[in-house]
């Protein structure tokens, strides 16, 4: 099975929206959800999430990312949008000091 590793962007105020959203549109690998709380911006949360490959994935979701994960470091990254991730995330190092796990139930 080949894995796709997503984010999406949401507000505090719309997070239980946006994971409805999520397992909505995805089949979610491993039944979880991490959620990172930006630590320059309350508000801002950054979910992140596995579900089986699929091209059409990103689109389904708003404010969705497609995203990498070095293992040795447990560094997320992306090729296509770095300057988004950068500038929405401020300090990805920081933020990952901050994680929160959220176990998703299947459905």
């Amino acid at each position: 099975m080949r894995t796709q590793l997503l984010c999406t962007f949401t507000k505090r105020n719309r997070f239980y929206e946006t994971v409805d959203i999520i397992l909505a549109c995805n089949d979610i690998v491993f039944d979880k959800v991490y959620v990172f709380q930006n630590e320059k911006d309350y508000h801002q949360l950054i979910c992140t999430y596995n579900v089986e490959y699929d091209e059409d994935a990103i689109q389904e979701v708003p404010d969705t990312i497609s995203l990498h994960r070095k293992k040795n470091t447990n560094t997320l990254y992306t090729i296509n949008a770095l300057l988004l991730v950068r500038v929405r995330l401020g300090s990805v190092a920081r933020i990952i000091n901050r994680i929160i796990a959220h176990r998703v139930r299947s459905r």
